[in-house]
């Protein structure tokens, strides 16, 4: 045995076509022993979401250009990496003993790993290398978790992510009050950044009207129209204030 079929690619008449998708059998052979236990397969995770170390990246963290390995993204703030002291803005470049080239190879890394079993980790921050030991936790509690309904809601149009408010993310931002949606991510190059909105900032109306939830902060921002400008109430610490974000400039 080689290899297990997972697909086949069937002609417009039917029938098989001679292409074919499968997975190798020395990977199949590292979840048989699971398969016999358990009838299942259990899997290491770490929490985090990883994107492609792109230059422009690098130049806004601070990294190294050139540098290979795995950004983060966002961190999960429940999760094995961010009780370990990981944060987004982190490039993963070793994983439990493993030079990560790419940010595609860290996933296959860390699922080879069991939940609970104890790792060490090298992230590149900024322009200096820390290590972190982790304990793993089960890659199926967070597949659920990312079902919850409290997720997160991104913003391509003002360049940030907000999530609801979690007594974790009230102690992490030590916010104030607990009305509104949290700011846990900001792109340094897009606009709400340029009008001084920033991670831990409190979003608490859009328009005038208050949002809540991510759920209401996104359906506010579609009712404003093409053209206008969006008003948003930003509670920063102890203070609350107006931000006017004008509207996009039309290219031509």
């Amino acid at each position: 045995v080689i290899g297990i079929n997972g697909a086949i690619l069937p002609g417009s008449q039917g029938g098989n076509i001679g292409i074919g998708f499968a997975i190798p059998v020395n990977m199949a052979k590292e979840i048989l022993n699971d398969l016999k236990a358990s009838r299942g397969v259990r899997r290491g995770w770490l929490g985090v979401v990883i994107k492609k170390m792109e230059p422009e990246l690098a130049e806004a963290f601070g990294i190294k250009p050139g540098t290979k390995g795995a950004f983060v993204d966002d961190v999960d703030p429940n999760g094995p990496a961010s009780k370990a002291g990981i944060q987004p803005g982190d490039v993963i470049i070793r994983f439990g003993g493993k030079d990560i080239t790419g940010f595609e190879m860290l996933p296959r890394v860390v699922a080879s790993h069991k939940p609970d079993e104890t790792v060490k980790v090298v992230v590149q921050r900024n322009s200096k290398k820390k290590t972190f030991v982790i304990k793993l936790g089960n890659l199926s509690f967070g597949q659920k978790k990312a079902q919850k309904k409290n997720r997160m809601e991104s913003s391509n149009t003002l360049g940030l992510i907000v999530q609801n408010i979690t007594p974790e993310l009230e102690k992490e931002y030590q916010l104030s009050a607990n009305k509104g949606v949290v700011v846990t991510r900001i792109d340094p190059r897009g606009i709400a950044a340029r009008f001084g909105i920033a991670r831990g900032d409190v979003i608490e109306a859009v328009s005038r009207n208050p949002v809540l939830n991510v759920e209401e902060f996104s359906q506010e921002l579609s009712k404003v129209e093409k053209g206008q400008a969006i008003l948003l109430r930003v509670r920063k610490g102890e203070r609350s204030t107006f931000i006017i974000i004008p509207p996009a400039r039309e290219k031509g």
